[in-house]
Order: structure tokens, then C-alpha cells, then sequence
């Protein structure tokens, strides 16, 4: 399994084209291993770990990006006069009109609670329920802002 990992990730590497599908031949061996260490026994504490710090990254990114939304858009003329942003396409692009709610803090808020429920199972030693609540609840709520940006994007 480290060579059918390994052998890809080298020679590809090397390669003057990076295409996305010629690391696709790792997806397996990633795939072993990750499952490998998870179920490992004494792995619990590492991977409450991983799965809480990769969590609360996302969970943060997803309520905050509404949050830096509704800043830029209250004070959009203070950021401007700074002169910190040269770039006129970026400033433009600042103005366009974005309706922000409330409703934006929701994947977030989602994220959050499939986190919680999949870190206590995993705390109860029920491994295979905590994956499966925890991509579940990524599923949804990335689903949840994929919706909300298409629709967005219609209106």
C-alpha cells in the first residue's frame, strides 16, 4: 500500500503537467490509511483531536464569512478611503449588492451541531457513528451553502 501511494505521488510529481487525475491513483491508499488509524485502538484521543480541530477551522470560516459580509458591506466607504485595496476590478466587486441575513449563519450553525453530535459519539466509542453523523452533517451543510449561493445568484 506505501508503494501504490508512494510510486504516484513521485512520479507525478515530477511531471512537467500537472493534471488533476494523475494523483487520483493515491485516492485508495489515503483512503487506507486514514481508515487504518482511525480504527486503530488506541487512536481515540489524536482523532477526537483532528476531528475537532478540523471542525471548529470550518465551523469558524462558516460563521464568520457572513460576518465579514455585513462589515464590508456597512463600511464599505471607510475601506475604500483607506486606500489599502489597489486593485480597481477587487473594488468593484465590493460594490456589488448582497442582500446578508441571518439565514447565512445557518450551514455554520449546522456544522457546529454535527460536530457536537459526532464528537460525542465518539466519546461513547461509537467510531463508525461518529463518521457517519459527521459526513452526513458536512454533506448537508456545504449542500445547505451551495443552495443558498445558487440561489443567490438566480435572484
Amino acid at each position: 500500500m506505501f508503494c501504490f501511494f508512494w510510486v504516484p505521488l513521485v512520479i507525478f510529481s515530477l511531471a512537467t503537467t500537472k493534471i488533476v487525475h494523475y494523483s487520483s491513483l493515491c485516492y485508495f491508499s489515503i483512503s487506507y490509511f486514514a481508515v487504518r488509524y482511525v480504527l486503530y485502538p488506541n487512536q481515540k484521543k489524536r482523532v477526537f483531536g483532528i476531528n475537532l480541530g478540523f471542525g471548529l477551522i470550518w465551523v469558524l470560516a462558516l460563521l464568520a464569512a457572513p460576518m465579514v459580509g455585513i462589515f464590508v458591506q456597512k463600511h464599505y466607504a471607510e475601506l475604500v478611503s483607506w486606500n489599502w485595496i489597489k486593485d480597481s476590478f477587487a473594488i468593484e466587486n465590493l460594490k456589488a449588492k448582497i442582500v446578508w441575513s441571518s439565514s447565512d449563519f445557518i450551514p455554520g450553525l449546522f456544522l457546529l451541531f454535527s460536530l457536537l453530535i459526532s464528537l460525542i459519539l465518539l466519546n461513547k466509542n461509537k467510531i463508525l457513528h461518529s463518521f457517519l453523523f459527521s459526513l452526513l452533517g458536512v454533506g448537508f451543510g456545504f449542500r445547505i451553502v451551495t443552495g443558498k449561493q445558487i440561489g443567490r445568484a438566480h435572484v
